[in-house]
C-alpha cells in the first residue's frame, strides 16, 4: 500500500459513521496494519495532521476538520486588518469563512491555517449563508521573509512591509556585530528573516539579511 493510498484509507476509516474519536495508537488497531509498518502509518498520521487533514481533539482523539467544526484553507488578509479563509477542499459548498480583526490570531496574509467556526449568520436570503471562524492553528506560514522600508522610533527599528496586507510592523534589532544590518540606514529597502511569532499582543520580530538600497534606486523594482 502506498503513502497516498494509506492517507485515503485512514480518512475513509475516519469519515464512517460508526467511527467513534480515537487515539493514534487505537486508531492503528482499526486500520489492521501489520506491525511491522505501524511506524510508517505514525508517519502518514503526522503528515495529515500537519496538512489539517486530521485534527487532534480532546485527549489526543482524532477525528476529520469537519467533525470539530474545523476547517483548512489559506488565509487571504484586507488592509483594514480583517480576513477571509479561502477553503482547500474545492469540492465544499461552504462560502468562505469570514475572520473578524480580533480572531486573526498570528496569522498572516496567505498562510495556511486551520479555523473553527464560531458563528453563521444567515442574510434574508436564505440560500446566503455567511459562515464565521476564528484561526486556531498556522500550518504554513507564506513567508519565511519579506521586504519592507526600515523604519526608527526613539526606542527602536521597525520595518514596515511593502505589501498592504501585511498589517503588522516588523520589529528588528540592529546588532552592532552584523555588517548588512550597520549599512542599512533609514528609509531603505531590506529583506527580513522572520522569528517565530506566537503572540498576538507583541509585533512580529525578525533580523536583517539583506539590503537592496534606496526606495528611488533604478534596480529596486526588479
Amino acid at each position: 500500500m502506498q503513502s497516498n493510498e494509506l492517507k485515503d484509507k485512514i480518512q475513509q476509516v475516519l469519515a464512517d459513521p460508526r467511527y467513534r474519536p480515537s487515539r493514534q495508537s487505537e486508531l492503528i488497531k482499526l486500520l489492521k496494519i501489520p506491525s511491522h509498518r505501524q511506524g510508517e502509518v505514525r508517519r502518514v498520521l503526522s503528515q495529515l495532521i500537519n496538512e489539517g487533514k486530521i485534527v487532534r481533539v480532546r485527549k489526543d482523539r482524532l477525528v476529520l476538520p469537519s467533525e470539530a467544526d474545523l476547517v483548512t484553507g489559506r488565509l487571504m488578509m484586507n488592509e483594514r486588518g480583517f480576513g477571509f479563509v479561502v477553503l482547500e477542499d474545492k469540492s465544499a459548498k461552504s462560502a468562505d469563512i469570514f475572520i473578524s480583526a480580533e480572531n486573526v490570531g498570528v496569522a498572516m496574509h496567505k498562510d495556511t491555517v486551520v479555523c473553527r467556526l464560531i458563528r453563521s449568520r444567515r442574510s434574508p436570503k436564505k440560500s446566503d449563508q455567511k459562515l464565521e471562524g476564528r484561526i486556531i492553528r498556522i500550518l504554513k506560514r507564506a513567508n519565511e521573509t519579506m521586504v519592507g522600508t526600515l523604519q526608527k522610533t526613539n526606542l527602536f527599528h521597525y520595518v514596515v512591509p511593502d505589501e498592504p496586507r501585511i498589517i503588522q510592523d516588523i520589529y528588528v534589532k540592529m546588532s552592532e556585530g552584523k555588517k548588512k544590518e550597520l549599512k542599512a540606514k533609514i528609509g531603505d529597502k531590506v529583506v527580513v528573516q522572520l522569528e517565530p511569532w506566537t503572540s498576538r499582543h507583541v509585533n512580529p520580530e525578525g533580523r536583517i539579511i539583506e539590503v537592496l538600497g534606496r526606495p528611488d534606486d533604478p534596480h529596486i523594482d526588479i
